[in-house]
């Protein structure tokens, strides 16, 4: 059997146990008092009954039935990579609405299970997450939203807003000193806009020109692609100017898909050289092969996971399953991975998954968060003809002191 792919940095457990000796010195008979009774010796705990169980909340059927397919099977996966371990995993299914996250969560909570891995969608973790928290079942949801994250419930999604501060801070490091940025106005574009606007203000040397928002139905953002135009000193009126040797600015396009590929096609028309104005985003680029190849997204920077480790998962599971998986299976296998190898070190309670040193998977090292937050060592990428490549790589430990949300 392989040993785990993904492993607690912490390799030894020290456990100390106290004794206490207590004398008492004779003391006359009290007549109408009878004699205090010997403490009891203390009862111990009950012995776990039967092997430690995870719940799998995956969609199973449904729009996301695909996916679902995809992170059912990648578990299965790590818990073959992880070698020795008793742990069982039992499925529920979702569905892609809240209310069969809910059914699904009653279910695994009246089966006994130790921890909850999903479900995948935020609004699915918000409404499971009262049932869990009463139950005292520690919830791993797949989600990237943020803000259902909460004592006992992490979220373990790419979060943007973390791929984000790592590549705004890389910008800064490396001769950008203005930005500005493009998003649609719904949750995400409202989280990504948030998110920049601190993580420039975090650099200390970098000037924030300018943020806009456009209507998420919005196929063609003109006025809001013009106004960041403009703003960093390029109209499509202007005579083209020559190339520097280096950026010193950049712009963060907060989208994905057809509408990404559109802005892009608008900053060009503006005069947006990708070669003069830096373009940032998020890993909504490497959903999409058509932008990936996109003349004006060549050389943009995203922050995401080290290619090696995803790749290497990726080649796994085509030979084991024959089809290419989601890029949300891997968090499911890195998810399951981690939960293995702790079942070996004792019973599954929210706060063993505290490991401070964080888990080292195949999208990287991570760890969780006493708010139910994660932290993720994220590799800076380039996009270069529908591939990535590592401008900067990931870090594989994580300093002492947590991350402040």
């Amino acid at each position: 059997m392989r040993p785990a792919k993904t492993t607690t940095l912490a390799t030894t457990i020290l456990m100390a146990g106290i004794m206490l000796v207590a004398a008492c010195a004779p003391q006359r008979q009290v007549p109408w008092r009878p004699a205090e009774p010997a403490p009891a010796a203390p009862v111990p705990p009950p012995e776990p009954v039967g092997p430690p169980t995870a719940a799998l909340l995956l969609p199973m059927s449904g729009q996301a039935e695909a996916v679902g397919q995809d992170l059912m099977d990648a578990a299965q996966m790590a818990l073959f990579d992880a070698g020795q371990n008793q742990l069982e995993l039992l499925p529920f299914d979702t569905g892609s609405e809240p209310e069969g996250a809910t059914v699904a969560a009653r279910a695994a909570i009246a089966s006994g299970a130790d921890v909850i891995i999903g479900p995948l969608f935020g609004r699915s973790t918000e409404a499971i997450a009262p049932l869990a928290t009463e139950a005292g079942v520690g919830v791993l949801s797949l989600s990237n939203d943020s803000s259902v994250a909460r004592p006992g419930v992490w979220v373990l999604g790419l979060e943007p807003e973390e791929q984000i501060e790592r590549v705004v801070r890389f910008a800064a490091q490396n001769g950008i000193t203005r930005m500005s940025a493009l998003a649609p106005a719904d949750a995400y574009g409202s989280k990504a806009i948030q998110a920049f606007q601190q993580a420039v203000a975090s650099t200390g040397n970098v000037q924030l020109v300018d943020v806009a928002t456009y209507p998420p139905t919005e196929s063609t953002p003109t006025e809001a692609v013009r106004r960041i135009a403009t703003g960093l000193g390029v109209t499509g009126e202007q005579p083209r100017v020559e190339v520097p040797s280096a950026p010193t600015s950049a712009i963060l396009i907060a989208d994905g898909g057809a509408r990404l590929r559109a802005v892009a096609s608008l900053l060009a028309y503006q005069d947006v050289d990708p070669r003069a104005i830096k373009h940032l985003g998020t890993m909504r680029f490497a959903d999409d092969p058509a932008a990936m190849v996109d003349p004006q997204l060549q050389q943009a920077w995203l922050a995401g996971p080290s290619p090696e480790g995803t790749e290497e998962f990726t080649r796994r599971f085509q030979a084991m399953f024959g089809r290419t998986p989601s890029p949300l299976a891997v968090l499911a296998y890195d998810t399951t991975a981690m939960v293995a190898g702790l079942s070996r070190l004792g019973p599954l309670g929210p706060e063993q998954f505290q490991e401070r040193q964080g888990f080292l998977g195949r999208a990287g090292v991570f760890r969780l968060l006493p708010d139910g937050g994660s932290e993720r060592g994220l590799a800076v990428l380039e996009v270069n003809q529908g591939t990535l490549q590592v401008v900067d790589p990931a870090p594989r430990s994580f300093p002492e002191q947590l991350a402040i949300r």
